[in-house]
């Protein structure tokens, strides 16, 4: 009974081994009959796994082979203008799925043989084939950038920017790209990851391309940003520490770093961050905006650095609406002081709460004007003319609300 169970065995191996030798054989065929990429890859997904197949290298070949086959044909037919329906999808797909299974082929490819020596047979077609491919990965990536397929954009930049500085391709790229080039589509490789939602990499990926020279203002905006969502405060505050001596247009990186020291209460970093930008550059406004609410965070009196921040730029509105929205302050700190006997108290309304307001009410309206979405406002202009009692304009205040 053993020697039965032993026989079918070893006959179900052999068949088994005979199936797979088949399936290889039927996927080569295939391959070399110009089937698309596809159909060879569902023809051999059984040796992927079986373990007489698994480590054969000609299993990857065969669909490596189909892949940059398939995208070669795709690429003529789109020269012709005969690009199938979806031919930007499956040519993308055909190239880095082809690459995916000859970079698996590859090292299978310089396994040692019984004897401990290593002839390689395939690992010469490989490299050539995907190095002379090299260009095509870029259009790859716009493909399935355009298709809004953000992983696969991301690895056909990656391919294309980390594949010169492997030594066993960098000789069969047809011409290596200038840094100015890779670092560019780098930057389009952070996006992608972004995208994904992966800020981690999408941070290191903007730090490579700011690295390889990529120095434009839009990269540390993103850069800072995705810092900012990766909870990476070490990377956003040296970001924001580089870009704000590189452009004048700089208030934004001053602003972040000054409000992350505000979130942290370390407002003797956020007052030095401020001093130096103004000693920098003393005539930029929006850098007293950004002193004046340092200082009220302090506790402290903001409004002589906002009237300098009105001086410098008087259509300011964030100027304009923190000074108005100061001396607001102050006129119903009087009010609220005053007297409670009613002739007590319309003396000082009349000396020092309604002037007060009236130049509160000033610079609020100049605020409105230069920025008709700062409803905050008109929220002040109404309790100021409430208070003032103009019931007209305070109607008026209250209109432009809705």
């Amino acid at each position: 009974m053993k020697k039965i169970s032993i026989l079918c065995a070893s006959v179900l191996v052999g068949l088994s081994a005979f199936a797979q030798a088949n399936v290889v054989k039927e996927a080569q065929d295939a391959q070399k009959k110009g089937k698309y990429f596809d159909e060879v890859v569902s023809i051999i997904t059984p040796a992927f796994t079986n373990p007489e197949t698994a480590q054969d290298v000609q299993v990857y070949m065969i669909p490596g082979k189909a892949g940059f086959a398939t995208y070669d044909k795709m690429y003529e037919l789109n020269a012709l203008g005969q690009l199938p329906a979806n031919g930007e999808k499956i040519r993308a797909a055909a190239l880095l799925g082809g690459y995916d299974y000859l970079m698996k082929a590859l090292p299978l490819d310089s396994m040692p043989d019984a004897k401990g020596k290593v002839k390689t047979k395939h690992s010469k077609d490989i490299i050539t084939t995907i190095g002379g491919h090299y260009n095509d990965f870029n259009i790859a990536a716009v493909d399935f950038w355009n298709l809004q397929d953000w992983g696969n954009a991301y690895r056909c930049w990656d391919i294309y920017c980390t594949l010169p500085d492997d030594p066993r391709f960098a000789k069969a790229i047809p011409m290596l790209q200038p840094d100015s080039v890779i670092s560019e589509l780098m930057y389009n490789r952070s996006l992608a990851a972004y995208q994904m939602g992966d800020y981690e990499k999408s941070l290191k990926s903007f730090i490579d391309a700011k690295n390889k020279g990529y120095s434009k203002k839009i990269l540390y905006d993103y850069a800072i940003s995705t810092a900012v969502q990766a909870k990476d405060d070490a990377a956003m505050i040296a970001l924001c520490e580089e870009a704000i001596p590189m452009f004048d247009d700089n208030a934004g990186y001053i602003g972040t770093l000054i409000n992350y020291y505000l979130d942290k209460e370390d407002y003797n970093n956020a007052l030095s961050t401020i001093d130096k930008a103004i000693a920098g550059n003393p005539g930029v406004s929006q850098y007293y905006v950004i002193k004046g609410i340092v200082v009220e965070r302090q506790n402290g009196d903001p409004k002589a650095d906002f009237q300098k921040a009105v001086e410098l730029d008087p259509a300011n509105s964030q100027a304009l609406y923190n000074l108005g929205r100061t001396i607001f302050n102050e006129a119903v700190r009087y009010n609220d002081d005053a007297p409670t006997d009613e002739q007590a108290y319309m003396k000082v309304k009349a000396e020092k709460v309604d002037p007060t307001m009236r130049e509160a009410m000033k610079y609020l309206e100049q605020a409105w004007d230069a920025d008709n979405d700062n409803t905050d406002a008109l929220k002040l202009l109404e309790t100021g003319y409430y208070i003032l009692g103009d019931n007209e304009k305070m109607q008026s205040a209250k209109k432009r609300q809705i």
